[in-house]
C-alpha cells in the first residue's frame, strides 16, 4: 500500500512542477511592483524631494497615537491618491516621525521611508528588501 501512495504522491508532485513550468512567473507581478518601486526611488531629482516632503509633512499631520500606522491608505482604508497609485504604489504607512510609501509589503518589502529628523529635515530612505537599503536624500 506505501508504493502505491509514494507513487500518487510523485504523480501529483510531478504534474504541479509541469504546471508550473508551463506558466507564466508565479512572482512577476511582485517583482514588477519592486522594479517599479527602485525606478521610482532611484529617480527623484531635488525637485521631487520638495514635493516628497511636502506631501509627508501632510500626511504626518494624520498620526493618531494608538492607532495602528500600517496601512492608513491603501488596503481597507483610505485609497491611496491617484498620483501615488499612478507610480504604482499601493499602500501607505503613517507613524510619529515617518511615512512609508509601500509598492511591495511583506518579507520582500519595497519602500521609501521618509522620515521627518528631530531637527525638522526629512531623511530618505530606499527599502529595497530586507537586505538592501540605502539613504537617497540628503545626498552625500
Amino acid at each position: 500500500m506505501l508504493p502505491r501512495t509514494a507513487l500518487v504522491i510523485l504523480g501529483l508532485l510531478a504534474a504541479t512542477l509541469l504546471a508550473m513550468a508551463g506558466s507564466e512567473d508565479p512572482f512577476q507581478l511582485w517583482r514588477a511592483q519592486m522594479a517599479a518601486g527602485k525606478a521610482c526611488m532611484e529617480s527623484l531629482t531635488g525637485e521631487d524631494i520638495l514635493e516628497w516632503i511636502e506631501r509627508t509633512k501632510t500626511l504626518l499631520l494624520e498620526y493618531e497615537p494608538g492607532a495602528r500606522g500600517i496601512g492608513v491608505y491603501g488596503t481597507d482604508k483610505k485609497p491611496v491618491p491617484p498620483e501615488l497609485a499612478e507610480l504604482k504604489i499601493i499602500r501607505i504607512d503613517v507613524f510619529e516621525d515617518h511615512v512609508n510609501y509601500v509598492w511591495m509589503g511583506g518579507m520582500d518589502h519595497t519602500y521609501l521611508e521618509v522620515k521627518r529628523l528631530s531637527n525638522g529635515t526629512f531623511r530618505f530612505t530606499a527599502r529595497y528588501d530586507e537586505a538592501e537599503s540605502k539613504v537617497i536624500w540628503p545626498r552625500e
